[in-house]
């Protein structure tokens, strides 16, 4: 046998009753709706303040990147099957060996056997920046290495 232990609460599923008691004074009930505007509005006035000074040095900027934007020449190095060369807005060459680019670019002899490696650091050394590398699934292409540089 079970023993019930009674308590001020009420039943799941009862209505709740008024549980004051008599000659107390009422409890006041803490709106949530007003504080929950104030800060929504709080927010709204924050929002559009900051929205107003990003919006006011924009205009600046956008000008300014204008006058200082950089042009960029593209150049491309394309380490091939069969050939390897080398792409710029003046100039185009193709070798058989990454050997022989890396003469032509360096202007000099090479120090060891060169990779695409080899040559992609000599390209960087020379004020090119790697942009993007693509690597073919075709037998017969090759991987392209995009760089660029500013123009003056």
């Amino acid at each position: 046998m079970s023993k019930q232990i009674a308590t001020n609460r009420p039943k799941r599923g009862a209505a709740r009753q008024n549980t004051q008691r008599a000659g107390s004074r009422p409890q006041r009930i803490r709106s949530l709706v007003a504080p929950t505007r104030v800060r929504v509005i709080g927010a709204l006035i924050v929002g559009v303040v900051f929205g107003l000074f990003l919006s006011s040095g924009l205009g600046t900027v956008i000008a300014e990147s204008r006058e200082t934007a950089h042009r960029w020449e593209y150049a491309r190095f394309t380490f091939g099957r069969a050939d390897v060369t080398w792409s710029t807005p003046d100039d185009h060459y193709v070798a058989e060996e990454p050997d022989d680019l890396y003469r032509y670019i360096a202007d000099r002899e090479p120090q060891g056997h060169i990779t695409s490696i080899g040559i992609v650091n000599l390209i960087g050394s020379r004020g090119w920046e790697l942009e993007s590398v693509s690597y073919s699934t075709d037998p017969r292409g090759g991987d392209n290495y995009w760089f660029k540089r500013p123009v003056d």
